[in-house]
C-alpha cells in the first residue's frame, strides 16, 4: 500500500514538473519579417493620410488638417473613447451575478462506507465483518444555475460608474486643450512657414550676386589689379554677407517640415501656401476687458473643468470609503440538479440572505473619515491652484500680446525705412559708380528687415492666439469628427473671420 502511494506521490510531482517546465516562458524576439511588416503598416498609413489632394493651404485649412490628422490629438481621441468604453462596461458591474455549472465525475469503485458507534469522545471498533453502505453513484453529473447580488458590491459599483463618467468627462477635456495647443502651435509655425516661402525664393538669387562679387574680387586680387588690403577686406564683407544668407536659409528651410509634421503630412511634401497680402498684416483688437477674461476663463478652461471633475471623484470616493465599512448583504438564489440514483429529489431550488461585516471596521471609521476629507481638500486646492495658474496666463499672454504689438509696429517701420534705403541705392547705382558689395549689403539689409517683420507678425499672431486659448475659447466644437478637412476649415475660417473683428458670438460676463 505504502509503495503504491509513493509511486502516485513520484508519477503527480513528475506531471507537475513537465507542467511547469512546458509553462515557462522565455524572451522571444520579434524577427525581421515582422518588422518589416509593421514598418510597411506604419508607411502606407501615413503616405494614405499625406496623399490626400491638397488645396492651397491657408490657415484655415493648416489647423483643421492639423485637427483632423494629427497623431497626438488622436491619441487623446482613443483615449477619450476607451474612457467611454468602460463607462459602458461599468453599467455591468452594477448587475446580479449569474453563474451556470455543470459537470461530470467518475471513479473506478463505490465509495462505500461503514460506520461505528461513537461513546464518550471514543469510537468504537469496528466489527470484523463489517456492513458497508453506498449513497453514490460511480458516475456523478451535476449542473446548477444560480444567482447572487450584493448590495454593497451594486452601491459600489454605482459610486464608481459615476467616477468613471467623470472620467470620461476629463479625457474630453483633454481633448479640447490638445486642439488648444495644436492650433497655437499651428497658427505659429504657419506663418513662419508663409514667410520662409516668401523669402527663400529671394535669397537664392542674392546669394548667386554675392558669390559672384566675391569670384572677381578674387580674380582682381590674383592679377594684384586692386590693393590687396582693400580686396581682403571686400572679400571678407562678401564672406559675412554669405554667412548671413547661409543661415538664414537653413533657419528658413526648417518651417515648413514642422508646419507639415503639425499638419500630420509625411515630411518632405511640398506645401504650397497661401501668400499674405499687405492688407494681411493688420493688427487684431481686443474688446474683451480684463476682468470679463477672467470670468470666462475660470469657466471655460479644460484645465480647470478637469480638476473639477476630480473633485467631484474625490466626493464620490469618499461615499465609496463609507460603503465599505457598512455590513455585506448577499441575496442568492438558484436552481439544482444531481443525476444520483440514490436521491430522492435529484431537483431542488435553494435561496438565502447573508450578512457579513469585518467589525473591525468599525475601528477605522474615524481614519477613513479623515484620509476621504484631505482627498476632497487636496481636489478644492488644485483647482484652487489651477484658477490661480490660470489667471496668470491670462494676464501674461495680454502683456505679451501688447508688447508684441509695439514691436511688430517697429519692425514695420524698420522696413519700411529699409526699403526706401534699397530703393535709393539702386537709383543711385544708375547715375552713379555704386559697389556691387553695398548693393548687396543693402538688399540682404531689406530682406533681413523684411524678415524681422515677420516674425514680430507671426508672434503678434501667436500671442493674439494665445489669449483666445487662455480663457479657453474654442475654435471648433465636436462635430468636428463627423466633418472633412474642408468642412472643417471652413468653420475655422467663420470663427477666425469673427475673432478678428472682435466678435465673440455676443459672449460677455454677463451671458455666461
Amino acid at each position: 500500500m505504502k509503495s503504491t502511494t509513493s509511486r502516485n506521490s513520484v508519477l503527480l510531482l513528475s506531471a507537475l514538473t513537465l507542467v511547469i517546465t512546458g509553462c515557462s516562458v522565455t524572451p522571444d524576439k520579434l524577427n525581421q519579417e515582422s518588422v518589416e511588416q509593421s514598418v510597411q503598416l506604419s508607411l502606407a498609413l501615413i503616405n494614405g493620410d499625406s496623399d490626400r489632394q491638397m488645396p492651397e493651404v491657408d490657415l484655415a485649412y493648416a489647423i483643421g488638417r492639423a485637427v483632423q490628422f494629427n497623431y497626438e490629438r488622436k491619441l487623446k481621441t482613443l483615449e477619450s473613447v476607451l474612457q467611454d468604453k468602460q463607462l459602458e462596461m461599468s453599467v455591468f458591474e452594477q448587475l446580479p451575478s449569474m453563474t451556470a455549472s455543470a459537470g461530470y465525475s467518475k471513479r473506478d469503485s463505490y465509495a462505500a462506507s461503514a460506520s461505528t458507534t461513537f461513546l464518550n469522545g471514543v469510537p468504537a471498533d469496528l466489527p470484523a465483518t463489517p456492513s458497508y453502505s453506498v449513497s453514490q453513484d460511480k458516475d456523478s453529473t451535476t449542473s446548477s444555475v444560480g444567482f447572487a447580488w450584493s448590495v454593497l458590491d451594486f452601491g459600489l459599483s454605482y459610486v464608481r460608474a459615476k467616477q468613471q463618467a467623470d472620467q470620461y468627462l476629463i479625457a474630453q477635456e483633454r481633448e479640447r486643450k490638445v486642439i488648444h495647443n495644436i492650433t497655437k502651435e499651428v497658427r505659429s509655425a504657419y506663418y513662419r512657414a508663409v514667410s520662409a516661402q516668401k523669402l527663400l525664393s529671394r535669397i537664392e538669387p542674392l546669394m548667386v550676386r554675392a558669390r559672384d562679387a566675391l569670384a572677381s574680387s578674387e580674380e582682381l586680387e590674383a592679377l594684384r589689379a586692386e590693393p590687396p588690403l582693400e580686396a581682403l577686406a571686400y572679400q571678407r564683407s562678401l564672406l559675412e554677407i554669405l554667412r548671413t544668407l547661409q543661415s538664414l536659409r537653413q533657419e528658413l528651410s526648417t518651417s515648413k517640415s514642422e508646419l507639415a509634421r503639425l499638419m500630420g503630412i509625411k515630411p518632405g511634401t511640398e506645401l504650397n501656401l497661401t501668400e499674405l497680402k499687405s492688407d494681411d498684416y493688420q493688427v487684431p483688437e481686443v474688446s474683451l476687458g480684463m476682468s470679463c477674461m477672467e470670468t470666462i476663463a475660470l469657466e471655460r478652461r479644460p484645465e480647470l473643468m478637469e480638476t473639477r471633475y476630480r473633485e467631484r471623484i474625490s466626493v464620490e470616493e469618499t461615499r465609496a470609503a463609507l460603503l465599505k465599512l457598512l455590513p455585506g448583504i448577499t441575496l442568492d438564489a438558484g436552481y439544482n440538479y444531481d443525476g444520483s440514483d440514490y436521491l430522492l429529489n435529484n431537483e431542488w431550488a435553494s435561496y438565502g440572505a447573508k450578512v457579513s461585516w469585518n467589525l473591525f471596521n468599525i475601528f477605522s471609521l474615524g481614519k477613513q473619515q479623515e484620509l476621504a476629507d484631505l482627498k476632497v481638500a487636496l481636489a478644492k486646492q488644485q483647482t484652487l491652484a489651477t484658477s490661480m495658474a490660470v489667471l496668470s496666463q491670462v494676464h501674461m499672454a495680454n502683456a505679451n500680446y501688447a508688447e508684441s504689438r509695439t514691436t511688430y509696429r517697429i519692425s514695420e517701420q524698420y522696413l519700411s525705412v529699409s526699403q526706401r534705403i534699397a530703393d535709393q541705392t539702386d537709383n543711385a547705382s544708375q547715375v552713379q559708380n555704386v559697389g556691387e558689395l553695398k548693393l548687396i549689403r543693402e538688399h540682404l539689409n531689406q530682406i533681413l528687415a523684411e524678415l524681422r517683420r515677420d516674425i514680430a507678425f507671426a508672434s503678434m499672431q501667436n500671442y493674439y492666439g494665445e489669449i483666445m486659448t487662455s480663457i479657453g475659447l474654442d475654435l471648433i466644437d465636436d462635430e468636428y469628427k463627423s466633418m472633412d478637412v474642408e468642412a472643417v476649415a471652413e468653420l475655422i475660417k467663420a470663427r477666425l473671420e469673427q475673432w478678428n473683428v472682435s466678435n465673440f458670438d455676443s459672449l460677455s460676463c454677463e451671458t455666461i
